[in-house]
């Protein structure tokens, strides 16, 4: 008759865990991997409370395992907890990016974003080619006031566009195209916004992303536009923002009169330039008809 852990294994493998852990609870906790499983197990079926009780026991019993560490700060409650969690897990095995990973998270939610830096860099160099590690030191950098922010973010956006699905790197091309636009460098924050992003220099194809998204991309595409004095092309963009149907709180605008403000502001420089623009070709007329 097969024993608790193998008939478990065979449970969680199919996704039944509750038969598996009905079945990891008849095992003997003193054998090495007994305990891992059933906490895991646990913390899977939602069980926090008794997840994290279980996982205390197990460090208490094995305090050398850094499994058990890297559970305790995914399962605490408080950013500060988790991160001395990671912490200790990282010490423990130094070589697993995922420790220092969740260090450097649990640091940003902390707002202790000096330490998170720190973490981001040391998960970077155990995993250099992964486009979520440069997001996350992108991050803390950012909350720094560091420039250097920028560039991790371009990085981030450039391997997310080689490994990954196209919808994965919708948040850090827009993340990206934002700061652009922030540091002044429009033309940039265009191309990504619109070329990388949206996938279409036309308004109305963007890709299948969430609403907040595509809404997010737009409003930022219009701002891009507004720095490179593209009313008309600002003003279609905010079009494209509002009939996502997003609210303007999403945005980080307090109200909607503040995103009608903006789209009326885009209109009238519109407009404005429409009428120049006839003008100048009505005058041009004018002199053409004058010679003849």
């Amino acid at each position: 008759m097969p024993d608790a852990v193998v008939l478990g294994d065979a449970f969680a493998a199919k996704g039944d865990y509750v038969q598996a852990h009905s079945q990891y609870m008849l095992a003997s906790p003193s054998v090495p991997g007994n305990l891992e499983r059933l906490c895991h197990v646990t913390s899977l079926l939602g069980r926090t409370d008794e997840a994290l009780a279980c996982t205390q026991r197990a460090i208490a019993l094995r305090p050398g395992v850094a499994f058990f560490h890297a559970l305790e700060g995914e399962l605490a409650g408080g950013a500060d907890r988790a991160a001395s969690a990671y912490l200790r897990a990282r010490r423990l095995d130094p070589r697993d990016v995922k420790h220092a990973s969740n260090h450097a998270a649990s640091l940003r939610a902390a707002g202790r974003f000096a330490e998170a830096a720190d973490a981001g860099r040391a998960a970077l160099s155990l995993s250099p080619s992964s486009w979520e590690e440069y997001s996350s030191l992108a991050q803390a950098l950012e909350r720094l006031g560091k420039p250097t922010a920028i560039d991790y973010k371009a990085q981030a956006h450039a391997l997310c566009r080689l490994q990954a699905d196209t919808t994965r790197c919708v948040a850090p091309g827009i993340d990206l195209g934002a700061s652009l636009v922030e540091a002044g460098r429009a033309a940039e924050a265009l191309h990504v916004l619109r070329a990388r992003v949206l996938h279409s220099p036309s308004f109305g194809r963007a890709p299948a992303v969430p609403p907040a998204a595509a809404a997010a991309a737009y409003f930022n595409l219009a701002k891009a536009h507004t720095a490179l004095r593209r009313p008309c092309e600002a003003q279609g963009a905010l079009a494209a923002a509002r009939a996502s149907g997003v609210s303007p709180t999403a945005l980080l605008l307090d109200s909607d009169s503040d995103f009608d403000h903006a789209f009326g502001v885009a209109a009238s420089r519109c407009a404005a330039g429409a009428d120049a623009a006839a003008a100048r070709r009505g005058r041009a007329e004018a002199r053409s008809a004058w010679r003849r």
